[in-house]
């Protein structure tokens, strides 16, 4: 399975995807936190089916862990519960 990362620029309304494929999902929010920069209306991280497999809510919990040198707890893909 390989992740994408999707946004959609201020400003815009379609959303573009990353040009590079990742294997692991926490290599794909890596990359969505570095989007966040970029002011993205939305941003998410979807699997090869096409499932949000990371929102924005938990792009920003990521990035924030990742600032405070904390982990971040990951959401279901249904965004209802944490694991960790």
């Amino acid at each position: 399975m390989s992740y994408t990362v999707k946004w959609i620029p201020a400003g815009e309304s379609v959303a573009i995807k990353s040009p590079q494929r990742f294997v692991r999902p926490a290599e794909a929010i890596e990359f969505a936190c570095t989007a966040l920069d970029w002011h993205p209306v939305d941003v998410w991280v979807e699997d090869d089916l096409g499932t949000r497999i990371a929102t924005r809510h938990a792009i920003e919990e990521a990035r924030r862990a990742r600032a405070t040198g904390a982990s971040a707890p990951t959401r279901s893909p249904d965004g209802r519960g944490t694991r960790r």
